[in-house]
């Protein structure tokens, strides 16, 4: 049931035409964007509001949901929030979903929606960054992908090497290799390089010297 859930979360966004009349992203992703940035508290609740959306449009919003969305970090705060609430006004039914939609974000208030959307936005937009380092989007990172696969607390994690170990398998190219033969279930395949580094550094940092 969980899995069909976050299914459905990662279609909330997608803005490719079904047929009706709905405005997609495409037509609302231009011009300039006056809404105002989220303050340090509101990014931390938007985080979590993402989290539920990260499995599938990946940790900063690059990817396409399940290869047929739209990038959703490419648009601004406002097109974004558009769509949600066209899903949550049963205005926009991309593929059909919105019946379905709505009893997602029908429990988003006016104000989730709006940071949760000034959140996303500022993933392409230095100005208005979250400004997430590259341990905490590494934590990230692990509590989406390698703690589901492997059943392992970070603390329990990090005792299986040293920092000196983990550094040698970063720097031998292994980091990737190793993280796969604890965690079978996982393919590092989902991960850019830059996804690496940043769990690398949550791992790294993490290892009780």
């Amino acid at each position: 049931m969980k899995t069909f859930y976050v299914a459905l979360l990662c279609l909330l966004l997608a803005g490719c035409d079904s047929g009706d009349n709905s405005t997609s992203l495409d037509d609302t992703s231009g011009g300039s964007d006056n809404t105002s940035k989220n303050t340090a508290e509101e990014n931390l609740l938007a985080a979590d509001l993402y989290d539920r959306c990260a499995a599938c449009h990946g940790v900063s919003a690059e990817k396409s949901a399940l290869n047929h969305s739209d990038i959703i970090s490419n648009y601004t705060s406002s097109a974004i929030k558009e769509a949600l609430v066209g899903y949550k006004n049963e205005t926009r039914n991309r593929h059909g979903f919105g019946p379905l939609m709505l009893g997602q974000v029908s429990i988003l208030s006016t104000y989730d929606m709006q940071i949760l959307s000034n959140y996303i936005s500022a993933f392409n937009n230095p100005s208005t960054s979250p400004g997430l380092t590259q341990e905490e989007l590494g934590e990230r990172l692990y509590s989406l992908y390698i703690r589901p696969s492997c059943d392992l607390k970070i603390d329990e994690f990090t005792r299986i090497h040293t920092q000196s170990e983990w550094a040698e398998l970063m720097n031998e190219d292994r980091f990737k290799q190793e993280i796969e033969t604890l965690c079978p279930d996982f393919s590092s395949s989902v991960f850019s390089e830059e996804d690496i580094l940043d769990l690398y550094t949550y791992i790294f940092e993490s290892t009780v010297l």
